[in-house]
C-alpha cells in the first residue's frame, strides 16, 4: 500500500516582482558578449588578480563602503522605514539592515563577476577633464571591464546584485516591505551605485 505520508513543503513571503526581473536579465545574458563595447576601456584589466581580496577592498577596507552604510542606515532613520521599527532599537536594526543589504549586495556581485568574468572593482578613467570623467564614471554603472581581454561589457554582475540583495532584504524585514519596496530600493541603489563611482573617479582613499 503506498505510503500516504505527505512532503514537507517550506514557504517562504513571495516577492513577486524579483522572479520575472531575473529571469530577463538572465536572458538577455547568454549572448553576454553580442553586447560587447567596440571602444577601447579606459584601462585594461590586469591579467590576474584576487577576486576575493577585492571583494575586501570593495567592503570592509573601503572607506565609500562605509560611508554608503551609514548614508542608507540615516536616510532610513530620517524617513522612518519601515515604520514598524521604532525606538533605539528600530535604529540599530535599520543600520543592521543596510549594512546586510549593501554586504550582500557586494557578495552577489563578486560572485557574478566570475560567472561573468568580470571585474568588480572600480577603473578609474586615464582621461582628462571633469566632463570625460564624470562621463566614464557614470558609465561605469552600465558597463563593465571583461577581466579577460578588457573590453567593455554591459554591467550585468552590478544589476542582478541590486534587485537580488533588494529582495534579500525581505527574509529579515517586517510584513510592509512588499514587492513596491524591493523596486523601490532598487532603484534608489542604482543612484547611489552611480554615486559612489563618481566619489572614487574624483577623490582618492581607500
Amino acid at each position: 500500500m503506498a505510503s500516504r505520508t505527505r512532503p514537507l513543503v517550506v514557504r517562504f513571503r513571495a516577492v513577486t516582482v524579483i522572479p520575472p526581473l531575473l529571469a530577463s536579465a538572465l536572458s538577455v545574458c547568454v549572448p553576454g558578449r553580442v553586447f560587447a563595447q567596440t571602444l577601447a576601456p579606459a584601462s585594461e584589466a590586469a591579467p590576474s588578480y584576487n577576486r576575493f581580496q577585492e571583494f575586501l577592498d570593495d567592503t570592509f577596507r573601503s572607506t565609500f563602503w562605509w560611508v554608503e552604510v551609514g548614508g542608507a542606515g540615516a536616510i532610513d532613520q530620517a524617513t522612518d522605514e519601515p515604520p514598524e521599527w521604532s525606538g533605539g532599537s528600530g535604529t540599530a536594526r535599520r543600520f543592521a539592515s543596510d549594512f546586510g543589504k549593501l554586504l550582500s549586495s557586494e557578495a552577489i556581485e563578486s560572485t557574478m563577476g566570475g560567472v561573468f568574468n568580470q571585474r568588480v572593482a572600480y577603473d578609474r578613467c586615464t582621461c582628462r577633464g571633469g566632463g570625460p570623467r564624470l562621463g566614464h564614471a557614470l558609465s561605469r554603472v552600465f558597463v563593465g571591464v571583461d577581466s579577460g581581454d578588457g573590453r567593455l561589457v554591459p554591467k550585468f554582475p552590478l544589476w542582478i546584485a541590486i534587485v537580488g540583495s533588494s529582495a534579500l532584504a525581505s527574509t529579515w524585514s517586517p510584513p510592509s516591505y512588499n514587492a513596491h519596496h524591493v523596486l523601490t530600493s532598487s532603484v534608489v541603489a542604482f543612484g547611489a551605485a552611480a554615486g559612489i563611482k563618481v566619489l572614487k573617479e574624483f577623490i582618492h582613499v581607500n
